[in-house]
């Protein structure tokens, strides 16, 4: 089972296998995350993380593993290096690299690009690898987090992010030029903690399970964007100097399959 549902995910990301469909980044400042996948009772999950209540930006809040990219970095180094450092994922625990989803524009203008992978199964304590949920201890990894940025690691099945339920809500508002955007939120619980995935890092999940799973019943669809808009509308920040100043300005674009 666990290969035909590995192949499955070959054949709807092949067109992103080995990063060859890379996208311009929608903002001069970048960031990557990781959406990584893993197998568990015959079904794709998802590690997410939440972040420290220590940390000045967005304190709290459930997150991919990512961060901004440094200097010469390509997406997928910024997202395997800050996933390393968030929770112990190292190169060896990277099962596959199928490439990138199209960046979107953060609440602080960056352009923040998914790079999806396969992930050997997350342990989050020793007792755990025992468990009935893992066939081979040897395709597996410790979860040890980084107390400075992270707080919790949980796990949530993708499929959720593919249907509307009673677990899933959102709200349409306008910003930048008339530009509307839609904020999804998910409820989930994790052994006994109830996680909020809200915003940008719903929307990825969005993205990714919509590629896998389809959304071929209209009466439970969930509409990534606004009606209307295309698939990938996105807003790009662009910048320019005026008497030796820089001024940000925000523009409406496409980002295109």
């Amino acid at each position: 089972q666990d290969s035909i549902m590995m192949q499955d995910l070959e054949n709807k990301f092949r067109k992103l296998e080995n990063g060859k469909n890379v996208y311009e980044p929608v903002a001069l400042r970048r960031a990557a995350v990781l959406v990584g996948l893993f197998s568990r009772d015959d079904e794709w999950h998802v590690l997410l993380t939440r972040r420290s209540t220590k940390l000045k930006s967005h304190s709290g809040q459930v997150c991919l593993p990512g961060g901004k990219t440094d200097e010469g970095e390509t997406n997928i180094e910024t997202a395997l290096r800050e996933a390393n450092e968030e929770v112990g994922l190292s190169r060896d625990s990277i099962i596959n690299i199928f490439g990138e989803l199209p960046p979107r524009l953060s609440a602080h203008l960056l352009s923040v690009t998914p790079v999806v992978c396969r992930i050997a199964q997350p342990i989050l304590n020793r007792k755990r690898t025992r468990s009935s949920h893992i066939t081979d201890s040897s395709d597996s990894f410790l979860v040890t987090l980084n107390p400075h940025e992270v707080e919790s690691v949980f796990f949530v099945p993708l499929k959720l992010f593919s249907k509307s339920s009673l677990q899933h809500s959102f709200y349409d508002y306008e910003t930048f030029h008339n530009h509307t955007v839609r904020i999804h939120e998910f409820q989930h619980t994790f052994g006994g903690t109830e996680y909020c995935i809200w915003g940008l890092t719903a929307h990825i999940l969005i993205d990714a399970a919509l590629r896998i799973y389809g959304n071929d019943d209209a009466t439970s669809s969930i509409e990534l964007d606004p009606p209307g808009l295309p698939r990938h509308v996105d807003l790009r920040v662009a910048k320019k100097k005026e008497n030796d100043e820089e001024e940000c300005t925000i523009e409406v674009v496409v980002c295109a399959e």
